[in-house]
């Protein structure tokens, strides 16, 4: 191919794209999770990211950890 190479993507919504009017507007963008990375600093996903990691340590320091408007439901709050 002459030196080019492919490239595979996808989205995150896996084709179900969530609807905005019921999508939960926080950090979770409709997902009901939440990526912290091991050096994040943001407060309020760091005492979730820390359980995380001692009941399963990370091999590259992602967890995943409920969004806190949502409750990890991706819908936004009643």
């Amino acid at each position: 191919m002459n030196g080019l190479k492919m490239m595979q993507s996808s989205n995150r919504y896996g084709g179900n794209w969530p609807d905005p009017a019921t999508a939960c507007g926080g950090d979770c963008e409709g997902m009901g999770t939440v990526p912290v990375q091991r050096d994040d600093t943001q407060e309020r996903y760091r005492a979730d990211w820390l359980v995380c990691e001692l009941l399963n340590p990370s091999k590259d320091g992602f967890h995943f950890v409920t969004c806190l408007q949502c409750n990890g439901t991706g819908r936004k709050p009643a």
